[in-house]
């Protein structure tokens, strides 16, 4: 492909073999993709009927992965290799995100923090936080004056 463009690729670009076999590099099989416009092109390609769909993700149920699977898992999507890492929302994308939670979180239900409290000690320490006293002095002071020592 480089040799038919006449360039390297650039960063962020591949190539995309058409008929999915990757092994066949004649140049009417190869197209030029982004990394994101791949991977959408492939997730929405019907390989499989609703069907067999449904089949597999039944199939899939109620299986356990193991711890190192899920860490390998997560280590493939961080940082530089996710697809949308350095990337930003547009002012359009951030008021539509705005609009959406504020709908969501209108029935209390929706609310991450429904039915949820701080406990007498994190108020404390928020208490403190705000009063800008680290956390660690007061308690070492409280310990002090408990054995007497100040």
């Amino acid at each position: 492909m480089e040799a038919f463009l006449g360039r390297s690729l650039e960063p962020g670009e591949i190539v995309h073999h058409i008929n999915n076999v990757r092994d066949d590099n004649r140049i009417e099989n190869l197209g030029r993709m982004t990394i994101a416009g791949h991977i959408t092109h492939h997730r929405t390609e019907s390989k499989h009927t609703v069907q067999s769909k449904k089949k597999m993700s039944e199939s899939r149920k109620g299986r356990k992965l193991s711890p190192q699977t899920i860490k390998k898992m997560s280590d493939s999507r961080k940082g530089g290799k996710h697809h949308l890492f350095g990337k930003k929302h547009s002012e359009n994308s951030k008021k539509k995100m705005s609009e959406a939670q504020k709908t969501r979180f209108q029935q209390k239900e929706n609310h991450p923090w429904f039915r949820k409290h701080h406990s007498e000690s994190d108020k404390k320490k928020i208490s403190l936080a705000k009063k800008g006293v680290p956390w660690s002095d007061k308690r070492r002071d409280a310990q002090k004056r408990m054995r007497g020592k100040l």
